[in-house]
């Protein structure tokens, strides 16, 4: 509960510091397919006020690829003694804790696959738009942020 406190806090103090440089339909709006294999987690809330996706880094889509370089890793951490693994950042995470504006259709809206995303090398801006297809036709377009990467 501490550390949710925080983060929210953090995030706030983030948002309220943080400046829109660009306008919203200069933003990137990216159609996620839930089933994409390049969706590393995806969770809406039941209420739909929040969402949670992360994106996989181009090149680490495949979990037999991650699992080596977390296995070479540990390798080099027991050669070298040190107290932790070094391992490089497989996904990129957004995050929405507000409720979604709802389409109809994606007439008029430009927007890209999460493939098209990833070939970007991640290129984005604040904020990002993430649009889900539901199941009555119907889609939910967050506003999102990209969490920090350590």
């Amino acid at each position: 509960m501490k550390k949710l406190t925080i983060f929210i806090l953090m995030l706030s103090f983030n948002t309220f510091f943080s400046q829109e440089t660009t306008l919203k339909y200069n933003s990137i709006i990216i159609l996620v397919n839930q089933k994409d294999s390049l969706i590393s987690s995806y969770h809406v809330s039941s209420d739909t006020s929040s969402i949670s996706l992360s994106i996989y880094i181009n090149g680490f889509e495949s979990k037999i690829k991650r699992e080596k370089i977390i296995s070479d890793n540990k390798k080099k951490m027991h050669t070298k003694r040190k107290q932790y693994i070094e391992l490089p950042t497989f996904a990129i995470n957004f995050l929405s804790l507000e409720k979604p504006e709802k389409l109809v259709s994606l007439e008029g809206i430009k927007y890209i696959s999460a493939k098209d995303f990833s070939k970007s090398n991640f290129k984005t801006t604040n904020p990002t738009f993430i649009i889900v297809k539901q199941n009555d036709g119907s889609f939910l377009k967050w506003k999102t942020f990209v969490l920090p990467i350590e």
